[in-house]
């Protein structure tokens, strides 16, 4: 499912989001420290901890990232969202306090947790006196706070280093314990939004790096061409891309990238065979020798050179629901036999747009998406022969649950695989099935 609220964004709307919010067991011992009391309690700073003091250079901070936000209608939309970080004098004395005033509760303790752990170790030190607060543009999915803490450690680092933000930035991504960019979930459905809306730069997790993928082949390699996309490993390597004034070796590695991607316009519907075009090679090879970090040139080299041309399986499984929402829907049902809410015309636009993209499915997805397609061929047979006997129609029936069967029996397999995904590379071409 690829997936903005305001003036300056796009939404997408999408039926399914749900995050595991950290807590604490019932029965857990109390920890003494900033986290005794689990009622909201402002993240705070003790001179036994502290390892230095360092004053804040700046009083505001803002930055935009991509956030689920509850729609009227029901459901979430990936939006561009600005968190906007502002301080307040304390006593001199008082311990630092970092809160997000309108999300309570656990979930946001560990963000601002690791938060903190990570601006202390990078400034060797933690700021005295100041009350901080984190607000957001729009009212943000509760379940969604993990997928701020690089969006609110860039805006704390922003004002303890003194540079400002470039106003076009969007960042993507949570926080481990180590400092490293965790994943965050519907990542092309974010980046998606980022990418339509008027970010001229987005950060995300290299960790997410197969769901970009997945994007340009949905989408087309047009939608990397005109945007700087950057993806990192760690947090130390984010504040470097996000600045205003940026290194002089990125600058000129965007100049690049821009000089491609207008070879990219020049080539409307022809875009594609631009990837090969030695010109476009150069400037792209030019662009990641500068900046190794740039993804949208090193997808459209890459593509040019046959790879990211597989989805993962996560992606499969998306593109599937998404060009056949109506099959996979009836053959998900209860009573899959009864095909009485299918159209014909629907179920044969579906079923052509879902034989394009077998050859470029995971292949670990095969017999799951097999399943449907012999679903569909069934489901069109029989709403084609309004003429069949009773025989035929029995035969009809028991290829479509049959059909049903393998899906319902799959179903749980490639969602265990998609969700504890193994350690193994997309370069292998995969077994196919035959039709």
């Amino acid at each position: 499912m690829h997936g903005f609220v305001g003036s300056s964004s796009v939404i997408l709307a999408i039926t399914l989001f749900s995050v595991t919010m950290w807590a604490a067991p019932p029965d857990a011992p109390k920890k003494a420290g900033p986290f005794a009391n689990p009622v909201n309690p402002p993240l705070e700073d003790t001179n036994e901890s502290r390892p230095a003091v360092t004053a804040l250079r700046g009083s505001k901070a803002s930055v935009g990232t991509v956030l689920f936000v509850p729609q009227p209608a029901g459901g979430f939309a990936a939006v561009i969202v600005k968190l906007s970080v502002t301080v307040a004098a304390l006593p001199p004395n008082a311990v630092s306090q970092i809160l997000f005033p309108a999300l309570p509760g656990p979930a946001a303790e560990k963000v601002l947790a690791l938060v903190k752990e990570q601006i202390t170790a990078r400034h060797t030190g933690w700021p005295l006196g100041q009350k901080i607060e984190l607000e957001f543009s729009e009212k943000i999915a509760p379940q969604d706070l993990p997928a701020t803490a690089v969006a609110v450690a860039l805006a704390l680092d922003s004002m303890m280093a003194g540079y400002t933000i470039d106003p076009g930035l969007v960042v993507i991504g949570g926080l481990n314990e180590d400092g490293d960019l965790a994943p965050v979930i519907s990542a092309a459905t974010r980046l998606t939004a980022a990418l339509r809306g008027k970010a001229s730069r987005v950060i995300i997790p290299e960790k997410n790096l197969a769901q970009a993928g997945d994007l340009m082949l949905a989408e087309g390699v047009t939608t990397f061409a005109s945007k700087h996309v950057f993806s990192v490993s760690a947090f130390e390597e984010v504040p470097g891309l996000a600045m205003s004034q940026l290194d002089e070796k990125i600058v000129g590695a965007m100049e690049s990238f821009e000089e491609a991607g207008k070879l990219f316009t020049a080539a409307g519907t022809r875009a594609d065979a631009t990837l090969v075009d030695p010109k476009v090679k150069d400037h792209l090879r030019q662009v990641l020798i500068a900046a190794p970090s740039h993804l949208s040139a090193r997808l459209l080299l890459g593509r040019g050179a046959g790879q990211f041309n597989l989805y993962s399986l996560a992606g499969s499984i998306d593109i599937v629901e998404n060009r056949g929402p109506n099959l996979v829907r009836s053959v998900r049902s209860r009573t899959p036999g009864s095909i009485g809410g299918l159209q014909l015309d629907v179920i044969t636009n579906e079923l052509n747009a879902l034989k394009t993209l077998g050859p470029r499915l995971d292949e670990r997805a095969l017999t799951w998406f097999e399943a449907i397609l012999r679903y569909g061929e069934a489901a069109q047979e029989m709403l084609g022969n309004p003429a069949r006997t009773p025989r035929q129609t029995a035969q009809f029936l028991q290829s479509l649950n049959a059909a049903a069967r393998t899906v319902q029996t799959e179903w749980p397999k490639i969602v265990a695989l998609r969700d504890n995904p193994p350690d193994r590379s997309r370069k292998a071409p995969p077994q196919r099935l035959k039709r």
